[in-house]
């Protein structure tokens, strides 16, 4: 994971992103009176925990982290990630620790078997770790089959996606939209949506990965970050992770014993 890499944008695979939405969806219905916001963060960067994290836990919000643990101690476009002992420390500040595929892997591209064999590694790696069993799940890089779907609903109380809309009314627990936080005009949109929350209240999550002055083309800076802090209180929504939005707004708990 020391370069880049995108998901396939040709033809059959930008269908397939159009249809798997319709597909295999755990629906929950709720009602808003004020806004609800979920920060949630990648993978994930140590910039992620400087930048996104701390300035959170200023305001007295928590956000939730997915974290693929194959990336521990690396350095890739996203500059210098979590360790082992950040993930552990940043559980015991309150933040939800969500699950990833340990290697990082695009779904559509790995057999099932494989794929959920490298979510059960990713698992036991935070296990290990004295973390809480995962209640969440994010895809890597958003790609996702019915299958997977299907798979992963049994072990997961939601499953977060990448398609950047609110949720008005409704959210598929199977594919959670989320709204990316990168500079240029995925930043522009993101701030729009959260402004526009304060006449249509929706439940909004946002993902973010590199938070740093000279951010990755997936990254924004730290005052990118300050800026969506401070629209988030303009509308005065509530900041919860993913997991209690969830929890709040309705949805059944699958919470481990």
């Amino acid at each position: 994971m020391d370069r880049a890499y995108a998901p396939s944008s040709d033809f059959s695979a930008k269908i397939k992103r159009r249809i798997t939405p319709l597909q295999r969806r755990r629906d929950i219905r709720f009602s808003l009176e004020k806004p609800v916001v979920s920060f949630t963060f990648d993978d994930c960067p140590l910039s992620a925990v400087t930048h996104g994290l701390k300035p959170m836990e200023r305001e007295g919000w928590r956000g939730t982290v997915y974290i693929a643990s194959s990336l521990f101690g690396i350095t890739n476009h996203h500059g210098l990630h979590m360790n082992a002992d950040d993930v552990k420390a940043a559980s015991r500040s309150g933040h939800e620790i969500g699950g990833h595929s340990f290697s990082h892997i695009d779904g559509n591209l790995t057999n099932l078997t494989s794929f959920l064999k490298d979510v059960t590694r990713n698992q036991a790696t935070l296990n290990s770790l004295d973390i809480p069993p995962c209640r969440t799940f994010a895809y890597p890089f958003g790609e996702v089959t019915p299958g997977i779907k299907t798979a992963l609903e049994k072990d997961f109380f939601g499953l977060r996606g990448i398609a950047p809309k609110p949720m008005v009314g409704r959210a598929d627990l199977n594919q959670i939209c989320s709204t990316p936080v990168y500079h240029g005009l995925d930043f522009d949109r993101a701030i729009a949506q959260i402004n526009d929350l304060a006449a249509r209240p929706a439940w909004v999550t946002l993902f973010m990965h590199d938070i740093c002055n000279t951010p990755s083309d997936w990254g924004c800076t730290p005052a990118h970050m300050q800026s969506i802090i401070e629209a988030v209180k303009a509308v005065d929504a509530t900041v919860l992770p993913v997991a209690d939005a969830i929890e709040m707004l309705g949805g059944k708990s699958n919470d481990k014993k």
